[in-house]
């Protein structure tokens, strides 16, 4: 009964490992990846556009839908007041608040 029982054991596991090469693990294996390179452009999208300048906001609130919604990410650098045009899209500071 004892062998019978190691045997059952030991032909479902080859049967798993088989599923596993021809597939299954490739497939865990993809969306591992997929979800490392989500977390990397996660995190480049908010580290690197602070080495040119740029600083990255996110929209808390419906004020500026529907241009932008709410739970975006928006990237923006400092501009001269000079610079701007009737329609620019600006994020400002309140002066007195500190920034969320």
């Amino acid at each position: 009964m004892l062998k019978r029982n190691a045997l059952t054991v030991t032909v479902a596991h080859r049967r798993l490992m088989r599923a596993w090469d021809h597939g299954l693990g490739k497939a865990v294996g993809l969306l591992g990846l997929l979800a490392c390179l989500a977390l990397l452009g996660a995190l480049l999208a908010a580290a690197v556009p602070k080495f040119w300048g740029y600083n990255s906001y996110v929209i808390y609130t419906s004020s500026m839908e529907p241009t932008i919604g709410v739970g975006s990410l928006v990237v923006a650098k400092p501009v001269a007041v000079a610079d701007l045009q009737v329609g620019d899209v600006i994020v400002f500071q309140v002066p007195g608040n500190t920034p969320r």
